[in-house]
Formats: structure tokens, C-alpha cells, sequence
């Protein structure tokens, strides 16, 4: 059955449709109570019980309100366009997705300004979504008469539908149970995108707090503040899961238009929400409460509205595509504007075939969205004073450094060039393995069971066609079995925009996700309904080569996207342990359902449970809430350990670099004692945390006043469990630091650092950097003075531990962390600029790639004033051994020709 068409016109109020209005004013009025005068989050944080399960029904049916909230705006939007209401006839599913991303695109733009001019305030908030919710109350009482019309066809239907029906619920239920209501995240959200999140909501707007950066990255994240206004800050899952239905949504649509009467609608949308269920990866993705799924399911729908624009030429689906791409804009500013080259490069062959009316859209979709695009960096360049944090040997061309000054975020730029300085190091050079880098973006070692069908199909095609052959029928009879195309001529346009799509963020993640590839594969997570899509079309496409007349359509429509999904499942299972994860995660999703868990007993315990590969399990550390709970409630907690989760209510955690610290950072870092401290009392930090039991990751160690030597002169001891020490100011009523916090101190400040960071060295850079970029007089190419390269000695082009380990597979629960250039830092910052360098190869300085695994290492090297490049290396296992550089020869020759 196909789906039913839905009629736009607004509707008389009716008996009908006032029952529609009470039963949505009720449940949202009911939902705002709850959160306001309930408040599970504020005031039953660590009770568990009926409480809990009455909490979780509510979340839920506040997100299918906020779904409601977002689809019924677009909707609205909608039964006001000329096409609309000229006679076009859309499908069910064409106003359900319409109307959704048009929604999305009209809450992210009015967010974005409530935002800046400051008004996030929940009464506001609930007025305005309360008239969005009476507004669309004719059309609730629509879709309710439709559903009421289509449920007895449905009844009717053949049983395999009800079945997939059945299994698609489920899987839905228990993402829900595993990712939507269980509060979950990783090691970035606890630190920085949470805390973020809240200083907005507790602001009130979008003014630059102290999670400075994030500015940049999440002030676009509309509806997960509109939602954390309504409810509670748990909110973002919940705003993320509605996202992800409507994307599974087109890819159940297109691919059902593609190869109807088939399995791979229900295969396809399995592979992706299955997918989304379980992280497969140490770095991260897959998290709901972050934007990457959100980006993700809004390119899915912009890449759905492009295959339908080829199919029916409707403007109204360009219209949808810009929509989504200039709301990815807003949410995501890289990907928003990659985005806006699609068009251009869709309306180029409408120019050059005199398609004027199909250029001159692709002109105006594309103009929009790269308007959005430039818009939010002027906003970033006005606000801050800096249009992007990325890319910042562009971005400080045009930087106005004054504005950034009296922001006080001049320290955090040279920082934040620092790091990037660091991993562009860090970076290997171009070659073969930014092919295997790119499939790991792709997901292609996740999906690549369901990836081969089309190479089946291919196959089977080829292996009728030589079957044909033999028959030895009459050629004319041969050419039209083999080019009758009527089939595929949907799916050849749609292969054409989804290769576009897969093909124009390819190219722009080989070149630029080298330095930050945990970043981009973050980001990249689009690729997954993406690359299903393609998959489904290019099957469309060939089932019009001889395999359809030769009556095996059955296996390739059937058997083919079920071995597929099933073919990924037992891949997942044997490299990922999903099925453990998945089971383990639900388990402790129906814990939280049932009651038998407290919101800070489901952070305490990571959602995909013991088996979150490469995850630090849990959002709550013990000794880090103990700590909080000596002081009042918001009190500012400067930690030295990045991994001091507190995801409990007013426990203010702050580290580096999220966190701004002081406007006068460079002095605190560079000055005497007592400067820093008055600084730091300034800027109301009282209390320090560190940790024996983490990694030591912070700038204040390295400082004068945190000096091992002279901290117990400043600081003393407010509270100590023995591996977690608070400190504060000294004075009479604090204990003094004894050895037991001293001893481990010492350790942790000589300890070599992350190569990522290097803020020990970073330190002696910091003031005169600062004062150059204060100065006014800014000459950026030469603002940063370790960017000069030495003029004599080594030159590191490239370090690589383990290279021979790339493919070896750890024993559970190792991950093989392999990337080339891995030792590229060490080896610079041990032989940078001398003639002779004599390094021991230490794994506890570059880490352990590949446990288990007996590794090589190499070294790739210049010396100044020779272009050639020399070789060093050792065989496995290289830990231990002596990397012997030597230039020496090469400085002895070029002072025998006098240079």
C-alpha cells in the first residue's frame, strides 16, 4: 500500500479539533509542571524509585511533543506556500520530512536570535511553543482522522509487513531505552559541552561565557536549548532521537521508492539505527548528546530531498535541501558550508544544458545557504572579535585583536594556535594511508556486508548475461534485455547526487581531517545513511540488467539486504563485541526505566556498561563529588586532571583549555607567585583539585606558583580522601601539604606530556606571544615564535612507531591506536635543531599503539640546508632501543664551503 496523501489546507475548528487542542495543551502543560515543580533533576538527583519511572515517562513524552513542536512548524510553513495549495499532492512521508526540516531551520534561526538578544527564559520559551502547539491543532486532528482511516488497510495488510512493523518497533524501543533516556556521554561532553550548555541556560543567552570556544562550535545547538528550557538539562538525547526517527525515516522512504516491495527499506533503516546504538569506536561518535547525529540525520534528509527534487523537479524540495543545509550551517559551520558547494556543482550542468529554471534554483538554494554560512562568521568575527577557531592561519588574518582583548581571550588563541601547531606535527604527510583513513571516516569497515550487494547484483548480472548468450537468441532481442533502463531511471539520478554529496565531503576530509582525525571522524558519522542509500540505489539500478527478466529478482529484493544486515551484525560482533554492548546498555537502560537506578547511579555507570570499549566509564567521580561537597553549592573547582567527571547538579568543575580561567591568563602563567594568586582570586578561583589516580593535564603545574617547590608556601589543604586532594589558599585554619600530596605531585609534573599539548613548553611563549598579538602592530605569518624553524641540525619530517603493528588486532578489550607520524613530537622535541641526536625509544612517551604486538620504528629526517631525506630504523619490538640521527657531517661540510 502506498502511503496516503495529507491535506495542508487549514481546517475550520471542529469538535475534532478542539479534542486535538485540549489533549496536546493538557500533555504540555502536564510536562511543564512536572519539570518545574517535580524537578527530578534538581531535587531527586540520587533517589531512585517510582520517582525515577514516572521521570523517564515524562522525558519520553516530552520528546514526542518536542518532534510535534518542530514537525507542526514546518507544517505550518507549508499550507502557506503557492505550490502547495495550486494542487501538488504530497505523500504522508513528504509532508512528514517537509515539515520537519523546514521546522528545524524556522526553531534554529529563532533560537539563535532569542539567544543573542539574551531571552532564554522558560516562561517565554513555554508561551511561545504553548501558541505553536494551539496553532496546530487543526492539523493534529488531520493526522489523527488519517491514521484513523489508514489503520483498518493496515490491519489488511500482508503479514510480512506487520512483522517488519514489529521488529523496527522494537529496535526503536530499545534505542530509546539505550541512548535516548539513559543519560549517557563521554570524556568531552562531561567537560565541556555539558558545562557549556548550562552557563547559556544559566546566562540566559548566547554572550560568550567561560567554556569561551564553544562559542564557536555549539551557540547554533537551538533546539537542544529550547529543549533543556522546557525540561531539564538532560534534554539533548531526547532532541537527538527525534532527529534520528525522521532520518531513518527517508532512508526507509527513498529506498522503498528505489526497490519497492522489497526488504531493503526495512534493512536499510535497521543498519542505521543499529549502527547508532552501540559506539564502535574508542574516540568517541554515536553520542545523542552531542550535534554530530544531529548534523548527520539533517544531511540525510537535505541528500533525501535532492533525490526527489531529480525524480519530480518540484521546487519545493530544493527548497528543503537549502533549508537543511543552511540549518547544518548554523549547527556546524564546516559542514554548512561544504554544503553549499553541492549546489553549485548541481547547477553547473543545468547552466551548461540551458536549464535556466533549474539553475537559477541550485543558484538560489546554494547563494542561501552560503549566506547563512557567511552570516554566522561575521556574528563570530563581531561577537568575538575571530569568525572561526578553526583554520586559523585564515581566520587571524582578519582577527580584530583588540576585541579579542577585551574579551580576554588573547591567552586562549595562543593556545589554541599551540594545539593546532601540535597536531599538525602530529599529522603524517600524504600517501596511501590516507586511503584506510578515509574508510574509517566512510564507516566502510562497518557497513562493507551491505556495501557488496551491488557487486552481487553486478555478478549475478554478468553471469545471466553469459548464460544469454549461450541461448543464442537473436541480437536486437539481446540489446533491449541488457539496456532497458525504464526501471532505473529514478536511481541513476539519485546514485549521481548521493556520490556528489559522499564525493565533495571525501575530498574535504582527506585534505583537512589529517591533523584532527578524531574531530572529523566524530563529524563524519552522515556518511553512514549516506553510503546505505547509495548502496540501495545502485542495487535499484542494476536490477535493470538482465537479472530482472531472469527471474531472480526474489533473491536480489530479499535474501541479498538480509544477509547484508546480517553480514554486518556478525561483523560488528566479532571486532566490536556489539552484541555484549547492546545487550549490557539495554540492561542498564531498563534499570533507570524500571526505577532501580537514580539519575547519579546511571552517570555513575557508563550506558554501554563494562564493555564501553575505550570509554571511562561513568560521569561521576567519587573523590571529585566529594570534594565539591566540602564547599557551597556553584562553587568554582579548578581541576588539573581533565578526567574529574562531575555530572551532579551545581558541582562547577572547571579545566583546561575549555575553560577561560582569567582574562589575564599569560600573567597568571608567567608571573611571580603572588601576581598569579592575586589574579586567580580575582577571577574567583579559590580551590584546586588534583588527583593521584589520572593523568596530570593542565598549564597551572608548570607555572611559578604551582612549582612543586614553593606550591606549599601558597596552598594548603582543605580536604583529602588520599588519592583526591582540594586545595586553597593557605592560612591558619588549612592544613598544610604534607608528602603524601607532595610526593605523587612531583611525579605527576615530571611525567611527560600528551604530545597533543605540551604546556610546559608552551609556558615561556605565552607572555611575550600575548603581548606581540596586544601590541596592535600584529604581523600574524610571524606572531608565533616556535614556528620558526631552526636554521641548522635534524629536521624530523616524520617519526612512526609500529608501523608493522597497523593491521594487528589486540587481544578484548585492546583497540589498535596505530597512526603514522605517531612519534613525530617526540622525535622533534628531542632532536629539533642539533646536529647529533641520540634518542631511547619509550612507550610510556609515545604509547602503546597496538598492545601485544612486537613494534617497529622509523624515522624519516632532513638536515638543514640538505634536501634530502634520510632513514633510520629499528626492528620490533623498538621500545628500549637507541634512535642514533646524525647531521654532524652535514654542518661539517657546509662550513668547508664556507655557507
Amino acid at each position: 500500500m502506498k502511503p496516503s496523501s495529507m491535506d495542508l489546507e487549514n481546517k475550520p475548528w471542529s469538535r475534532t479539533t478542539a479534542v486535538a487542542f485540549a489533549v496536546l495543551a493538557a500533555l504540555f502543560w502536564l510536562e511543564i509542571a512536572w519539570f518545574n515543580l517535580v524537578d527530578p533533576y534538581e531535587k531527586h538527583y540520587f533517589d531512585a524509585g517510582l520517582i525515577m519511572v514516572l521521570h523517564q515517562g515524562a522525558r519520553l513524552v516530552s520528546m514526542l511533543l518536542m518532534g510535534w513542536l518542530v514537525y507542526a512548524t514546518g507544517a505550518g510553513l507549508l499550507a502557506l506556500l503557492p505550490p502547495i495549495k495550486s494542487g501538488t499532492r504530497l505523500l504522508a512521508t513528504d509532508i512528514a520530512l517537509l515539515g520537519f526540516a523546514f521546522g528545524c531551520f524556522i526553531w534554529h534561526v529563532v533560537m539563535l536570535g532569542l539567544g543573542l538578544a539574551s531571552l532564554y527564559y522558560r516562561p517565554l520559551l513555554a508561551a511561545v511553543a504553548f501558541v505553536v502547539i494551539a496553532l496546530s491543532s487543526p492539523h493534529a486532528a488531520a493526522v489523527a482522522g488519517k491514521f484513523r482511516e489508514a489503520w483498518p488497510r493496515l490491519q489488511l495488510q500482508r503479514p510480512g509487513r506487520l512483522a517488519a512493523v514489529i521488529v523496527m518497533s522494537f529496535v526503536a524501543l530499545w534505542l530509546l531505552t539505550l541512548k535516548s533516556l539513559y543519560p549517557g556521554g563521554g570524556g568531552d561532553f562531561y567537560t565541556h559541552y555539558f558545562p557549556y550548555a548550562v552557563a547559556v541556560l544559566k546566562n540566559h543567552g548566547l554572550v560568550p561565557n567561560d567554556v569561551w570556544y564553544h562559542f564557536y562550535y555549539s551557540k547554533g545547538d537551538g533546539l537542544f536549548f529550547l529543549a533543556m528550557l522546557l525540561t531539564d538539562p538532560m534534554a539533548q538525547p531526547l532532541v537527538t532521537s527525534i532527529f534520528v526517527a525522521f532520518a531513518a525515516l527517508a532512508v526507509g522512504d527513498l529506498t522503498n521508492r528505489l526497490i519497492p516491495n522489497s526488504l531493503w527499506p526495512l534493512c536499510a533503516m535497521l543498519a542505521y539505527l543499529l549502527l547508532n546504538a552501540v559506539n564502535m569506536n574508542p574516540t568517541g561518535g554515536g553520542e545523542f548528546q552531542k550535534s554530530h547525529e544531529v548534523v548527520a540525520a539533517l544531511v540525510t534528509l537535505m541528500a533525501w530531498a535532492l533525490c526527489r527534487h531529480r525524480t519530480e523537479g518540484a521546487p519545493i524540495f530544493i527548497a528543503m535541501a537549502s533549508a537543511c543545509a543552511a540549518t547544518i550551517a548554523i549547527v556546524n559551520l564546516p559542514v554548512g558550508a561544504i554544503l553549499s558547494f553541492v549546489f553549485a556543482l548541481l547547477g553547473a550542468p543545468a547552466l551548461l544544458s540551458r536549464s535556466y529554471r533549474r539553475f537559477w534554483q541550485m543558484f538560489a538554494a546554494g547563494a542561501f545557504v552560503a549566506l547563512t554560512a557567511a552570516s554566522v562568521l561575521a556574528l563570530n568575527q563581531g561577537v568575538t572579535g575571530l569568525a572561526s577557531d578553526q583554520a586559523l592561519g585564515a581566520t587571524l588574518k582578519i582577527a580584530d585583536f583588540a576585541r579579542l582583548d577585551r574579551r580576554g581571550l588573547l591567552p586562549q588563541i595562543v593556545s589554541l594556535a599551540w594545539m593546532h601547531d601540535n597536531l599538525d606535527d602530529l599529522a603524517p604527510p600524504f600517501g596511501w594511508d590516507d586511503i584506510s583513513r578515509l574508510a574509517e571516516y566512510m564507516r566502510v569497515f562497518f557497513l562493507w556486508p551491505l556495501l557488496v550487494a551491488p557487486g552481487v547484483v553486478l555478478l549475478g548480472a554478468i553471469l545471466n548475461w553469459l548464460l544469454f548468450l549461450r541461448s543464442r537468441r537473436a541480437p536486437r532481442e539481446l540489446a533491449h534485455l541488457v539496456f532497458d533502463y525504464n526501471f532505473a531511471l529514478d536511481s541513476r539520478g539519485s546514485i549521481i547526487r548521493l556520490c556528489l554529496v559522499i564525493g565533495l565531503f571525501a575530498v574535504v576530509l582527506t585534505m583537512s581531517g589529517r591533523a584532527q582525525n578524531i574531530s572529523a571522524f566524530r563529524a563524519s558519522s552522515f556518511f553512514v545513511p549516506l553510503l546505505i542509500m547509495l548502496d540501495v540505489a545502485l542495487v535499484a539500478w542494476l536490477l535493470s540488467l538482465p537479472v530482472k527478466q531472469l527471474g531472480v529478482r526474489l533473491v536480489h529484493k530479499t535474501i541479498l539486504p538480509v544477509a547484508g544486515l546480517i553480514g554486518c551484525l556478525i561483523t560488528w560482533q566479532v571486532d566490536y563485541y556489539w552484541a555484549q554492548q547492546f545487550l549490557e546498555g539495554a540492561a542498564n537502560g531498563l534499570r533507570l526505566l524500571s526505577g532501580r537506578y537514580s539519575l547519579a547511579t546511571a552517570y555513575e555507570r557508563h550506558p554501554l556498561g563494562t564493555l564501553a570499549v575505550g570509554l571511562r566509564l561513568g560521569g561521576i567521580e567519587p573523590g571529585t563529588l566529594a570534594a565539591s561537597r566540602q564547599l557551597p553549592p556553584d562553587t568554582r573547582i579548578w581541576s588539573t586532571n581533565v578526567d574529574s567527571y562531575c555530572m551532579v547538579p551545581h558541582c562547577q568543575v572547571e579545566s583546561v583549555v575549555s575553560f577561560k580561567m582569567s582574562d589575564r591568563l599569560d600573567e597568571i602563567l608567567g608571573g611571580s607567585p603572588d601576581h598569579a594568586k592575586q589574579l586567580l582570586q580575582q577571577a574567583g578561583l579559590n580551590y584546586f583539585l588534583f588527583s593521584t589516580q589520572h593523568r596530570l593535564l593542565d598549564m597551572l603545574p608548570y607555572s611559578q606558583l604551582f612549582d612543586p617547590k614553593i606550591i606549599g608556601d601558597y596552598l594548603g589543604l582543605a580536604w583529602t580522601d588520599g588519592a583526591t586532594f582540594l586545595l586553597t589558599w593557605k592560612s591558619p585554619d588549612i592544613a598544610p601539604l604534607g608528602e603524601d600530596f607532595l610526593e605523587p605531585y612531583r611525579h605527576r609534573v615530571a611525567e611527560k606530556e600528551s604530545p597533543w599539548f605540551q604546556f610546559r613548553d608552551l609556558i615561556r611563549y605565552m607572555q611575550p606571544t600575548v603581548a606581540r598579538l596586544r601590541s596592535g602592530n600584529v604581523d600574524v605569518a610571524h606572531a608565533f615564535p616556535w614556528r620558526n624553524a631552526p636554521s641548522s641540525g635534524i629536521q624530523i619530517v616524520e617519526a612512526t612507531y609500529g608501523r608493522n603493528c597497523r593491521f594487528f588486532r589486540p587481544p578484548y578489550p585492546g583497540i589498535n591506536m596505530f597512526r603514522r607520524n605517531n612519534a613525530g613530537i617526540f622525535m622533534r622535541n628531542e632532536c629539533r635543531g642539533r646536529d647529533h641526536c641520540t634518542v631511547p625509544v619509550s612507550v610510556s612517551e609515545i604509547g602503546d599503539p597496538a598492545q601485544g604486538c612486537g613494534k617497529d620504528f622509523s624515522v624519516v629526517y632532513q638536515c638543514a640546508g640538505d634536501s634530502k631525506q634520510r632513514t633510520f630504523e629499528l626492528p620490533g619490538e623498538a621500545n628500549g632501543q637507541n634512535v642514533e640521527l646524525n647531521c654532524s657531517q652535514a654542518s661539517d661540510a657546509k662550513q668547508s664551503r664556507g655557507e
